[in-house]
């Protein structure tokens, strides 16, 4: 797991997609705490999976997820508040 700080992400946004989809949590920091982790979809929904507050949200992304891999970027929904 890396931790690079919130502007290095914003500078390198690219690379830091990148290193997450080939499977690198990314600790992203902020005035030097912990703020979010990027994750691959695939570990997130595993996280998720066993949530029944975010049930909906993983079956949506999901559902997403299966748009985008046929060429839509966005299904056009909202995610929900969390």
């Amino acid at each position: 797991m890396r931790t690079l700080t919130a502007t290095t992400v914003r500078s390198a946004f690219r690379e830091s997609l990148d290193a997450t989809e080939a499977g690198n949590a990314i600790v992203v920091t902020r005035y030097g705490a912990p703020w979010v982790v990027m994750v691959p979809v695939d570990r997130y929904l595993q996280i998720v999976a066993d949530e029944p507050s975010t049930r909906e949200h993983s079956e949506r992304l999901e559902h997403t997820r299966r748009d985008s891999s046929r060429g839509s970027e966005d299904s056009g929904r909202p995610l929900p508040d969390t």
